[in-house]
């Protein structure tokens, strides 16, 4: 894990974010396609939890802070 942690901080601390996205139907800059994924990978997590809900699957527990 510390590994993983130095290397988020040698990518983070390296990329341009006035840098353009990198994808042309993305009209934004690296920094605001950061919060774009974040948003993107939430979205994409409430839906599988109110699918596995809907089955009756498995119970998702909602993870707070402190």
């Amino acid at each position: 894990m510390a590994i993983l942690l130095a290397q988020v901080e040698v990518q983070v601390g390296a990329l341009d974010h006035a840098a353009e996205s990198g994808f042309h139907w993305l009209p934004f800059n690296k920094l605001e396609l950061q919060f774009y994924n974040i948003r993107h990978v939430q979205q994409h997590t409430g839906e599988l939890c109110e699918r596995f809900g809907a089955h009756g699957e498995v119970e998702v527990g909602w993870v707070g802070m402190g």
